[in-house]
Parts: structure tokens; C-alpha cells; sequence
């Protein structure tokens, strides 16, 4: 997951999303490809830990960060192609969400992190698709929707009553939501393989595009001179 989200912060800047397609590169189709690919990858290894492990509470923190940039760089491409096919992002993103809402139980900054995503769903109309009904979430939790987490490990009621104290309720705080107490949630696993839609089917994966006939990160024999030239340092 920390190579997916690697890959994608070095790629998504090249990958022009919000810019107007005759503003586009030539190759910002192709780093588009590299960049969804990875945070198909990335909900794929969430749905593998779940399938393992019962649910996501005991992911490690760092992937608070990974989860928010595969989150993003869905609903990205999602907003630029929703008059396209976009079930399988859609699915993913699902799985983005449902792993934050998992992780809340263990980190309380992970409901900061998903109210972010939530607002940014909600920016991009995004709110009333598949999100809204998606049967990954909880019975009876909708996006938006309040989640109260359970204590983490070393935090008692008290303490976490004085995290939440002076805090803002959500205007749909009294939806009673059922907390991930007791047996684990039946893990959304799905039987069908996550594949790359079009336009990404059609086109040829390079991890390395070409970039004016030389590679993004050309291999140090293929580089002109020698490399092992010192040179001195000028004012």
C-alpha cells in the first residue's frame, strides 16, 4: 500500500486532473493509467488485510495517509468520467471509506480523515451514486453521517469524552449508529476481480513512460558520459 500511494504522488502531478483536455500533455493519459491502477492495487491489499484479519481496526496508522490519497485520486477520475462506466472506482472508493470507518475504533483522527473525503464527495456531487446505498457501509450509515468509534486501546471513556469536549455535533448526530462492538462486521469481500475499465483497458501499461525518447528514471549505463565524473564545486 505505501508503494501504491508512493507511486501515485509521483505520478499525479503529470497526470493533470481538473485540467481541461486540450491543456493535457500527450502523456498525462498514461500517467492517469499509472495512477488509478495503483489505487486499485492499494483497495485490493485493503480488501486482502480484511479477508485475513476480520476487519481493518488493526491497519497500521500510516495508512490514514495512503487511504486519503487513493481516495482523492479515485474521486478524481471518477468526477472527470462519471458519463463513463466508473462501477469498479466507485467500488474502490467504497472500500476507501469503509476501512476509515473501521479504523475510527483505533485512531480518532481517522474520522477527521473521513469527514475530509466526505466533504470532497460531496463537492463533486458524487454523494447521491453508489456511495449512498452502498452495501459495504454499515446498516443504516449513509456519507455524512455521524460515526462514533469505540475507545482505542489505552483510552478510556473519560478520555475520550475530553477529546470530543467543545467539539461541534453533526446535524445528523441523532442517527443511532450501532457500534463495531462484539464479533467482527462480515467483510466486504466480493468474488468479482477488479479489473481496469476503459478508456484504461485499451491502452499499454508502462510504469516508466517515455518521456521525448528517454525514460522517466533511465538506468545509470544508459546515461551519456560518466557517471562517476567528479566535478568541483564554483561560486
Amino acid at each position: 500500500m505505501q508503494y501504491c500511494a508512493a507511486v501515485i504522488l509521483l505520478y499525479r502531478p503529470l497526470a493533470n486532473f481538473g485540467v481541461e483536455a486540450s491543456e493535457r500533455s500527450d502523456y498525462s493519459s498514461q500517467f492517469r493509467l499509472i495512477c488509478v491502477k495503483h489505487a486499485m492495487d492499494a483497495t485490493r491489499y485493503m480488501e486482502d488485510y480484511r479477508a485475513n484479519y476480520g476487519n481493518a481496526t488493526t491497519l497500521s496508522g500510516i495508512s490514514l495517509h495512503i487511504i486519503s490519497t487513493v481516495s482523492t485520486t479515485l474521486i478524481a477520475d471518477i468526477t472527470e468520467r462519471r458519463n463513463s462506466d466508473v462501477s469498479r472506482e466507485f467500488h474502490c472508493l467504497i472500500v476507501c471509506v469503509r476501512t476509515l470507518l473501521e479504523l475510527e475504533q483505533t485512531y480518532l483522527v481517522a474520522l477527521q480523515v473521513r469527514k475530509v473525503i466526505e466533504v470532497v464527495i460531496r463537492i463533486c456531487n458524487l454523494e447521491n451514486h453508489e456511495l449512498q446505498v452502498a452495501s459495504l457501509l454499515p446498516e443504516g450509515l449513509h456519507i455524512g453521517a455521524s460515526y462514533t468509534p469505540t475507545p482505542s486501546a489505552g483510552q478510556t471513556e473519560s478520555s475520550q469524552d475530553e477529546d470530543t469536549r467543545g467539539t461541534k455535533q453533526d446535524a445528523d448526530s441523532s442517527i443511532i449508529l450501532q457500534r463495531f462492538r462484539g464479533a467482527a462486521p462480515p467483510p466486504p469481500i466480493t468474488t468479482d476481480t477488479i479489473s481496469i475499465e476503459q478508456p484504461y483497458l485499451a491502452m499499454a501499461y508502462n510504469p516508466f513512460p517515455l518521456l521525448d525518447g528517454m525514460q522517466v528514471h533511465p538506468h545509470p549505463s544508459t546515461m551519456p558520459g560518466d557517471i562517476h565524473t567528479t566535478y568541483p564545486c564554483t561560486q
